[in-house]
């Protein structure tokens, strides 16, 4: 597993928080296709979490103002766009 981590400031109407970092672990679930989303989801509720749904990424820009999002990508390569239009694109 890679992890990564960084910080990202404000970005125009996109208020961003600059002391919580936005963290990317990479390669952290390993299984066959079908068993990942439900691998992922018990250790999330292991976690405190509530895994409430399945779904894809917005395809418009967002932010929230009271709440943490937790993202999982299931399939190899996909480009999420974080902190606006004028912030980071990953890989």
């Amino acid at each position: 597993m890679k992890i990564e981590s960084f910080l990202l400031s404000e970005k125009g109407w996109v208020p961003n928080n600059s002391r919580l970092p936005v963290v990317f672990y990479r390669g952290a679930l390993v299984c066959d296709a079908n068993g990942l989303a439900d691998q992922f989801e018990a250790l999330f509720e292991g976690h405190g979490g509530s895994p409430d749904w399945r779904d894809s990424v917005f395809d418009y820009h967002h932010y929230l103002s009271i709440a943490y999002e937790a993202l999982v990508s299931l399939q190899a390569r996909r480009r999420l766009s974080l902190a606006g239009q004028v912030g980071a694109t990953f890989l």
